[in-house]
């Protein structure tokens, strides 16, 4: 069967109001990452690798919603970098993912004020030529959600504490 490889990003302007170093935690609570993300059931750590931590991972997959939903399980790894994390899925049916998550300052291109710091995730997907489509519109709806809340939690942790974030220009 013919596969094909593709990428995405996603980027999320960070609000004036949240600390950029807020999001970097987060990222690096990987339990919370994947608590997050909606078609995620169940996770596990199962072992440390120089870096990277490993988790078995059971994602509920609609197929047909509502009416069918069929359970997978596979691991993924999650490796800290100072501006972000970096992940990797190999998951069923050939699915691979590779994402890099980073807090980074960007001169142009964000909504409204065109610069300002902002959540960017770099995603390269392979699979089945027959699974882009379902794969492509799964993950990016769950991504998607997952920067804003990944904002919500920032935000109510530095209630009252977010002063002026410098960077490097």
């Amino acid at each position: 069967m013919s596969s094909t490889t593709w990428q995405n990003k996603v980027t999320t302007p960070i609000p004036a109001d949240v600390d950029p170093s807020a999001i970097v935690k987060i990222l690096h609570d990987h339990s919370y990452i994947l608590s997050l993300n909606t078609i995620v059931t169940s996770h596990e750590k199962v072992q440390q690798e120089g870096p990277r931590e490993i988790y078995n991972i059971t994602e509920s997959i609609p197929i047909l919603p509502p009416i069918w939903k069929r359970s997978v399980t596979f691991q993924g790894s999650f490796e800290n970098k100072d501006d972000g994390v970096w992940t990797w899925v190999t998951a069923p049916m050939g699915v691979n993912m590779h994402a890099k998550y980073v807090v980074r300052w960007k001169e142009e291109g964000l909504e409204g004020s065109g610069s300002g710091w902002a959540l960017e995730e770099e995603i390269e997907t392979r699979c089945s030529l027959l699974l882009k489509g379902f794969v492509e519109r799964t993950m990016l709806g769950s991504h998607r959600n997952m920067h804003q809340r990944f904002i919500e939690r920032a935000r109510e942790r530095g209630a009252g504490q977010v002063g002026e974030a410098s960077h490097a220009q």
